[in-house]
């Protein structure tokens, strides 16, 4: 039978099947009814839950981010941080606000940092191995009581950890920052020069979310150059050598090396260093600078007291094209940088007469030649002329050929001088010692008893604390734990 026909005869009939099939339908639905209404509220409360949890997650995250940007930046935005050490949840009892980041020094009781003396009078510097400063300890592991000249007691202890919220000042007061509505405190604590652990709380009135990550600094890609200063006479691997006629003072340096197996900086690694603080429109139109009395002419530099300084100038002097220097004045003339020079042609330090004679003082500063003549011409990237005297602490650094024959000093009065040419040669032929160190393929010549000396202070070049990069390329901190707490 048909199903159309089954259902015309329960109609014809009229006895109440339908009836009985609503109603079973309707106690179905009534008892499944309670049962789903729950589960729908139940799925709600977990959503509003797992998107409150969230935002915790994203504001404690941003806690993160902040202590990320703080150990970039030096702990610049660190103003209202406290002390302590890792291993507490809280700043050490008693101290009090510090900036910057962690380790903090030796402190007097108005949180100054403290130099220590021994009994002849000698600094003591105390620290390890990675420069870390520590703290003085007794063989039980208590720190000791320490006292500056005043009998005033000097607070010991060396804290490892930075405790601070986020804040920021608001007409001189510190105001919380808070995110998603919920306050972040950061505990920021120092392992290594390599290594940070970052533990960021976010906090509302009712919960809490805290992450805990290790960071680590990559340095696979960052070049470092800073163990170049270290030698008297140093050359890359590869390069023509040193020709040197005559005797060097190692000093307290590494003396002579070459074919350098070491990071070696090319021309574009030193310009990229050296152009940073250039500003390319504001050149220096004369190709010739005339070292003179009268202060009216076009000129960057005046005279004072014997000394030329910086006139209305800011940033490194700059020179686009070749460029020469000469002394037109009545007596010997005394250039003092007060910045570094940057040129990008070829340069000219002219002196040839006993009469024209002039001082360049670097004054801590670098010159840099971004001229390559010399690498393949017959030509140089600069000449230093015989009667002008170089006077340091300050690097000379070209990236062509380098010429100087200097009948006077370069280097021991005031200074030691770095002289460097990164692609082609420096012919060095001074008829006086030379105080500091030469880097690149060379051809020295000493008159009489002259000769190469490096400084014998502590430190070498780098104690000088001369313009030259240490190191080039990108640092980037690689995330090797996240922890959701």
């Amino acid at each position: 039978m048909k199903l159309s026909k089954i259902i015309k005869c329960f109609h014809r009939k009229q006895n109440g099947h339908v009836f009985i099939t609503a109603l079973i339908i309707l106690t179905l639905g009534s008892a499944m009814l309670a049962p789903l209404l729950g589960f729908i509220g139940t799925g709600l409360k977990t959503g509003q839950a797992f998107e409150e949890q969230t935002d915790l997650l994203y504001a404690a995250d941003a806690g993160i981010e902040n202590a990320i940007w703080q150990i970039q930046n030096g702990g610049v935005g660190i103003i209202n941080g406290l002390p302590g050490f890792f291993e507490d949840s809280e700043p050490a009892e008693g101290t009090e606000p510090v900036p910057g980041l962690p380790p903090y020094p030796i402190l007097d009781e108005e949180n100054n940092p403290v130099n220590m003396y021994d009994s002849n009078g000698a600094l003591i510097e105390l620290f390890d191995e990675e420069g870390n400063p520590i703290g003085v300890y007794d063989e039980d592991g208590n720190p000791v009581e320490l006292y500056d000249g005043n009998d005033n007691v000097i607070d010991n202890v060396v804290y490892d950890t930075v405790f601070y919220r986020l804040a920021k000042l608001l007409n001189g007061s510190l105001v919380d920052v808070e995110i998603n509505g919920c306050v972040i405190d950061v505990k920021l604590t120092r392992i290594s020069n390599y290594m940070y652990i970052v533990h960021s709380i976010a906090s509302d009135e009712e919960k809490n979310t805290s992450v805990e990550v290790f960071f680590e600094k990559d340095i696979s890609n960052l070049k470092d150059f800073g163990d170049i200063l270290n030698y008297a006479l140093i050359t890359p691997e590869g390069s023509k050598g040193i020709i040197l006629k005559g005797e060097f003072d190692a000093g307290s340096g590494k003396g002579m090396i070459e074919d350098y197996d070491g990071d070696w900086p090319t021309a574009n690694d030193l310009i990229s260093f050296y152009i940073q603080d250039v500003s390319t429109s504001d050149s220096y139109q004369n190709l010739t600078l005339i070292l003179s009395n009268d202060t009216s002419i076009n000129n960057p530099f005046y005279r004072s007291d014997a000394l030329i300084v910086k006139n209305n100038n800011t940033g490194t002097f700059y020179r686009d094209g070749d460029f020469t220097i000469s002394n037109n004045a009545s007596s010997k003339y005394t250039l003092m940088m007060e910045s570094d020079i940057y040129i990008t042609g070829k340069t000219v330090l002219e002196a040839t007469s006993v009469n024209k004679s002039w001082v360049l003082d670097l004054n801590g500063y670098t010159l840099f030649i971004a001229s390559e003549a010399g690498v393949n011409d017959q030509q140089l990237a600069l000449e230093i002329q015989k009667e002008v005297v170089i006077k340091g602490p300050g690097a000379i650094i070209a990236v062509g050929d380098i010429s100087a024959q200097p009948k006077s000093y370069i280097g021991e009065d005031g200074g030691p001088i770095f002289l460097m040419s990164v692609s082609g040669l420096t012919e060095l032929k001074p008829k006086v010692d030379f105080s500091g160190g030469v880097a690149g393929t060379a051809e020295i010549k000493l008159y009489s008893n002259a000769y190469v000396a490096y400084p014998d202070t502590p430190g070498g070049l780098a104690a000088f604390g001369l313009n030259f990069p240490t190191s080039v390329g990108q640092v980037s901190w690689i995330t090797r734990q996240y922890v959701i707490e």
